[in-house]
């Protein structure tokens, strides 16, 4: 007897009896339904089936306690997915990566998203150069698996493709989204690999480094640095925090959700080095840009020794900023190694960790809402690393 046959003997057999445990064992081992045919299945003594239609599940019940009749149902339902004109407005052959390209950017500037640094989308950059021109229809798993291979062979990390991969996969989603495609047109699936949940690039800001720096910045850099440090404020937070946000009396800083990277308002202490004199509620409080809070920032950490340039052409160490080969350099020629000011948030979640304060409240007041990018920023705890050194001792000892 043929395994169709048999299928359709069962169901009868199956839809004639009361559902009972032995039932729910038979259904289980019949035939797995080849991909993209739906299925069927026994809800009492009728059948209901269950169908895609451009990319959207669909249950229904076939209103049949016959296997057969409940089967002629599910296939009409798949003929009728299968002739339905497309709901997509625009032709995919006519669309290229361009058009949701311009979608995509429209979508973060509407939002203001930080995303845009100087109105241009970093992680845009090599997705431009390779997909520029492309017609949507050509994007394909396989060629988004070579756009991956080609930069993997340039040196480009994993995460940095990754940002690029989600990029893309966002334009796709909003194109779906504004009935441009629909979902069967878009590549099923994006090759991004896992990354290591690590601040692998992340320097410790010695204590010992804490009173000469403070020394050498100047305002508003410097109350700015001592707020960094001790709680791990986040420098696009520092940076758009006003006067109206800071209680002087009570010595604490309200970061408002407009400000917040996830959107929450949460209070924290004002540091105790903190100097600046109260200006009008609107004013900003560190009123610096990103370029100019690097440089003066990096100029510090070279100084005290604390980083280093680097010639940009031949990365020879470049003291006063003078290359050996290049003679003097500018900022421009030069490329910089050694602490950042954005490293001042590891250390100040490692500095609360290992002084024994809980996790949740050191969450509370960074703004980390996982366990898991905490544990990015928490490069860990000098009294763990004691405790390991003891017990590795004590076991030299016996």
């Amino acid at each position: 007897m043929g395994t169709k046959s048999a299928m359709l003997q069962m169901g009868n057999l199956l839809a004639s009896v009361p559902m009972c445990p032995l039932e729910t064992n038979i259904m289980r081992d019949l035939p797995r339904a080849r991909y993209g045919s739906g299925s069927l299945w026994l809800r009492g003594r009728i059948w209901f089936a269950r169908w895609r239609d451009s990319g959207v599940r669909h249950t229904q019940s076939t209103g049949f306690s016959d296997r057969e009749l409940a089967q002629k149902f599910l296939n009409k339902k798949l003929g009728e997915s299968a002739e339905a004109p497309s709901r997509a407005s625009k032709d995919p052959r006519d669309l290229r990566y361009e058009n949701i390209r311009e979608a995509y950017l429209e979508g973060l500037r509407e939002r203001k998203s930080r995303t845009l640094r100087r109105g241009k989308h970093g992680n845009l950059s090599r997705v431009d150069e390779h997909f520029a021109g492309w017609r949507l229809s050509d994007i394909t798993v396989t060629a988004l698996k070579e756009f991956r291979k080609k930069y993997k062979a340039t040196g480009v990390e994993d995460a940095t493709v990754n940002r690029a991969l989600a990029a893309l996969r966002r334009m796709f989603n909003l194109a779906v989204e504004n009935e441009w495609l629909e979902a069967r047109d878009c590549p099923g699936h994006y090759p991004m690999v896992q990354e290591p949940n690590e601040a692998v690039s992340a320097v410790y800001f010695e204590t010992k480094w804490y009173a000469p720096m403070l020394k050498e910045l100047q305002e508003p850099l410097r109350s700015m640095f001592c707020s960094a440090y001790s709680f791990g404020e986040r420098p696009i937070e520092l940076e758009k925090i006003c006067w109206r946000d800071i209680d002087l009396k009570k010595r604490t800083v309200n970061i408002p959700a407009a400000i917040s990277k996830t959107g929450r308002s949460r209070m924290v202490p004002l540091a105790d080095d903190f100097a600046l004199k109260a200006g009008k509620p609107d004013d900003l409080v560190f009123p610096l840009s990103a370029k100019e809070r690097s440089n003066a920032w990096k100029k510090a950490c070279v100084k005290l020794g604390y980083g280093k340039w680097l010639c940009s052409e031949c990365g020879c160490e470049c003291p006063k900023q003078v290359c050996p080969t290049h003679g003097t350099r500018r900022l421009t020629g030069l490329r910089y190694s050694g602490v950042l000011f954005r490293h001042l948030r590891h250390t100040a979640i490692t500095n609360l960790s290992d002084s024994g304060l809980d996790s949740n409240i050191i969450k509370r007041a960074s703004g980390h809402t996982t366990d898991s990018t905490f544990n990015r920023y928490h490069i860990g705890r000098a009294s763990d690393v004691e405790n390991i050194r003891s017990a590795a001792r004590a076991k030299k000892t016996r």
